[in-house]
């Protein structure tokens, strides 16, 4: 009786791991689509920027042919690197600083060659470029670090102090991408599971009396589990929905039902006869077909299963399948 508890128990989180991945897939393509990571990384930057010109420097950052050379088909760049972001802002603030001052003066110094020459007439214009500037988070920054201006090494001083705290930023940015997302997935989640007709109780109620399914599903959560959560994670909505396929040839309720009649036309590429019908046909049959008294509670009880993060789904069912292992092997039941 135990093991046959373990097993509903287990076929069913493993069901709802399969859920949390193909959630996750489908979120992270239709993201892909609207350059969620490159908007999120451009307001990130925006934020660092709080004086009146903080949108000439961001349009100069992201024209900046280092910068303009990540974006793909006019799309903005989710990623840059903490060294390209240092190397690219020092250069804006230089050369929007030399556009406005025309002629600068050094005093008290005579460099001794021409190279030296070069290498103190970078590093004293960085520091005016930074004196220059108007007040901003990205001043403060910069200004915060007492690196002595006369420092031969002050250009990749700064340059190191700028790409570390970039690159600290963007830890806490990603937390804050991550609660965005989290605020969002419980509708993400609910469209998701109306769209594609995922109702967990139903779901448990066939698995409880579908011993057939129950096992199938369970040789699915061993390969799961045995490929590790980072290795599911890259996996395709595609590939998540041929093994959704393959349980329903064992009645696993997943998707809508519709008639053979209305099948066919759809197969046929008749879609729109079958669907925009005078008489709303299409739509009677959906919903005597698919719907139950439990159908919209299963749907938010889904969303809110989903809500949770597939890792935490993951582990569970590993820690399940410990506990199986260490019991007496259940009957196979056909």
């Amino acid at each position: 009786m135990i093991n046959q508890t373990l097993d509903l128990w287990i076929s069913m989180v493993t069901v709802i791991l399969t859920g949390s991945l193909m959630l996750g897939s489908s979120y992270e393509w239709y993201a892909s689509w609207i350059n969620k990571r490159g908007h999120h990384l451009f307001e990130s930057i925006h934020k660092m920027f709080s004086g009146n010109r903080g949108n000439d420097f961001i349009s100069l950052l992201y024209n900046h042919p280092e910068i303009h050379l990540l974006k793909h088909k006019g799309e903005l760049p989710s990623y840059i690197s903490k060294a390209m972001f240092a190397h690219t802002l020092l250069d804006v603030i230089i050369d929007d600083y030399k556009q406005q001052k025309t002629i600068i003066t050094y005093e008290n110094f005579i460099p001794e060659t021409e190279e030296e020459n070069n290498f103190i007439h970078k590093n004293q214009l960085l520091h005016e470029a930074i004196e220059n500037l108007e007040y901003s988070h990205i001043k403060r920054m910069l200004l915060t670090h007492k690196i002595d201006k006369n420092d031969a090494d002050y250009y990749e001083k700064i340059s190191e102090k700028l790409a570390d705290w970039f690159e600290n930023y963007q830890e806490r940015t990603t937390g804050w991408y991550k609660r965005s997302v989290q605020r969002q997935s419980f509708w993400a989640a609910l469209i998701f599971a109306v769209f594609v007709n995922f109702n967990i109780i139903d779901v448990y109620i066939e698995m409880k009396n579908n011993i057939q399914l129950q096992q199938m599903t369970i040789q699915l959560g061993e390969k799961m589990v045995s490929e590790g959560h980072d290795s599911l994670q890259k996996k395709s909505f595609e590939t998540w929905n041929t093994h959704i396929d393959s349980l329903k040839d064992y009645k696993f309720p997943f998707g809508y039902k519709i008639s053979k009649e209305t099948k066919i036309l759809i197969e046929n590429g008749h879609w729109t006869d079958a669907v925009f019908q005078a008489d709303f046909s299409f739509f009677k049959e959906l919903w005597f077909l698919n719907f139950k008294w439990f159908t919209i509670p299963g749907w938010l009880l889904t969303a809110m299963l989903l809500t949770i993060q597939s890792s935490f789904w993951f582990e569970l069912l590993v820690k399940m399948f410990n506990i199986r292992k260490t019991g007496a092997k259940p009957d196979q039941q056909k």
